[in-house]
């Protein structure tokens, strides 16, 4: 018969082993620049984002609709956009992918990326340490991951605990990229729903800076642990900051550690590549981070 423990005692197992990979997660986190789900279940997961690739504004809103934008490059990324949103509601955001899957969404990203220089022009990085306007980047807001190959985000499910939402926030005029991971615990699905559900947030601050037309440079800050939603009281957060003095001289050469490339980006998705450990990420824009 299986007992429910109390809720003190049973957020003491979940977080506590959280804490132990707090570190090891950092590392992983250092060269991410995307970290950015909503998860209970996943078939809860695939119904919603179903729905999302179906109600999703991607005629309206999804192309710059400026005279230049060639109509059957419009029509062909807003197609490759929807399959690219079907595909990933399927299998989990990647969690769920196989070999095939992979190279089948590797496929619709390169159709897709060819496109990036007509739809959004071919200077997407721009923005990053000015406040003007005009000079904005398009990479600007804050985005949730629909999909990853990324074996160090792949990774951060474990058995004790299970990946809710990745969020991406860049804001280029502070030249600033926080990467937000929520976790939640897995034997909250053996769980009735009207008990809480404790969730654990990642904050993993970035500079962010621009190397060139589509490539940005990240520099790791520092990351804080504080639960959301809790249901007992802990002594959080915990935020741990890095040494970064010098790094940005270190760190500023077009091949520098740590960076991430720009495949495609419009008024609601951006994909991008991470240089290491590699591996692709695929987000939507939403206008918060609120569960």
């Amino acid at each position: 018969m299986f007992v429910v423990p109390p809720f003190a005692v049973m957020t003491s197992i979940v977080y506590a082993p959280l804490l132990l990979l707090l570190f090891s997660t950092v590392q992983c986190l250092h060269c991410f620049a995307p970290r950015f789900h909503e998860r209970t279940s996943a078939s809860q997961y695939r119904l919603r984002h179903q729905r999302q690739s179906i109600a999703f504004p991607l005629a309206s809103s999804t192309v710059d609709d400026k005279d230049v934008v060639d109509p059957e490059i419009k029509s062909k990324a807003e197609n490759l956009k929807r399959d690219i949103l079907a595909l990933a509601a399927s299998y989990d955001r990647g969690y769920g992918a196989t070999p095939n899957v992979k190279e089948k969404m590797d496929g619709y990203i390169s159709e897709l990326a060819s496109y990036n220089d007509e739809i959004t022009g071919e200077d997407v990085a721009t923005g990053f340490g000015t406040d003007e306007y005009d000079l904005s980047s398009p990479l600007d807001g804050v985005w949730q991951m629909v999909w990853t190959t990324a074996f160090d985000v792949l990774s951060i499910a474990t058995p004790i605990s299970t990946v809710s939402a990745i969020y991406q926030v860049i804001d280029t005029s502070k030249s600033s990229a926080v990467n937000i991971i929520d976790l939640i615990p897995r034997v909250q699905s053996f769980l009735p729903p009207q008990i809480p559900t404790p969730i654990t947030r990642l904050n993993v601050q970035t500079t962010a800076t621009r190397r060139g037309p589509k490539r940005v440079g990240l520099i790791f800050n520092s990351v804080e642990v504080e639960p959301i939603k809790n249901v007992v009281e802990l002594p959080f957060p915990i935020k741990v900051d890095f040494p970064t003095k010098n790094l940005e001289n270190l760190w500023s050469d077009f091949d520098s550690p740590g960076y991430f490339d720009v495949s495609f980006v419009d008024q609601n998705m951006l994909i991008i590549q991470q240089n290491v450990p590699g591996g692709c990420f695929i987000s939507v824009k939403v206008p918060d981070t609120s569960l």
